[in-house]
């Protein structure tokens, strides 16, 4: 992404996202000093947090849904449908390095070592899950399907980067 600093000659200069909190020389001859990244992209509109932690926080303060209107037909309404957004979940994944490291010290003792100690497990994955509140009025909460859900998530900043970041979530609405 390119970002935007100006020197105090008002010329502006193109740097990138790796450029932050470094220097860079204007065309005048001048130093100018580049913002750290998290201000570049307060400075370009973008999010300066994790989609993920700002809608926690959204969702706690009870700040959603943020408009009185309904998502898919604009008209004013006091209806909330809940959106759920969750990746598949983690598996602990299996160590296999321990068991046959044990094997080729001797058949005994990694027989022996599979039996008495437990096989260790990490995760495999990371749990992504949300339920989201959208107005969403009778008449069009009785059309919403799943896909209508991530339409609609799209169309907000911070519900479409979780979406980017995490492309693979599914995304379905909370029947009642």
């Amino acid at each position: 992404m390119q970002y935007q600093v100006h020197c105090e000659c008002k010329r502006s200069i193109t740097v990138s996202g790796a450029d932050a909190g470094a220097s860079v020389r204007c065309p005048c001859g001048k130093t100018v000093e580049v913002p750290p990244l998290h201000k570049l992209r307060a400075s370009a509109g973008q999010i300066t947090t994790s989609p993920e932690l700002t809608l926690e926080a959204m969702l706690a303060r009870g700040e959603l849904p943020d408009t009185p209107n309904c998502e898919s037909c604009s008209q004013f309404t006091p209806g909330i449908v809940w959106i759920e957004l969750m990746s598949e979940s983690s598996e602990a994944a299996k160590m296999p390095e321990e068991a046959a490291l044990g094997c080729l010290v001797g058949i005994v003792s990694g027989i022996t070592d599979l039996i008495l100690k437990p096989e260790p497990k990490r995760p495999a994955g990371y749990n992504v899950w949300f339920r989201i509140p959208i107005r969403c009025c009778p008449s069009c909460e009785q059309k919403l399907k799943n896909t209508k859900c991530r339409e609609i998530l799209r169309r907000h900043q911070l519900s479409a980067a979780l979406l980017d970041k995490w492309p693979h979530l599914i995304v379905r609405r909370v029947k009642k």
